[in-house]
């Protein structure tokens, strides 16, 4: 409210982690060996209404969206990018 005034957005990214993530795959790697990355998403993600877990990249695409000009409109959002592990209501 104060900053909005001057042009300031701030909006949250709502992640339930990524797979690929260096301390996550260090982790799963001791449990689950050298499975692919998109395996360990889906492992991940087994419960979420898309059957995966977000990668960094789409994670980091939701981010570079929302620092872009077309998000110009967007303040005081959360933005889900859970793949449906938590649902907003």
């Amino acid at each position: 409210m104060e900053l909005g005034l001057y042009g300031v957005r701030a909006n949250v990214i709502r992640s339930a982690g990524s797979p690929d993530a260096r301390g996550v795959r260090a982790a799963i790697g001791v449990h689950a060996g050298d499975a692919p990355p998109e395996q360990l998403a889906r492992e991940f993600g087994r419960d979420t209404p898309l059957r995966r877990a977000a990668l960094l990249t789409e994670v980091a695409d939701v981010a570079a969206m929302l620092a872009s000009d077309r998000a110009s409109a967007m303040t005081a959002a959360l933005v889900n990018v859970t793949c449906g592990a938590y649902i907003d209501v």
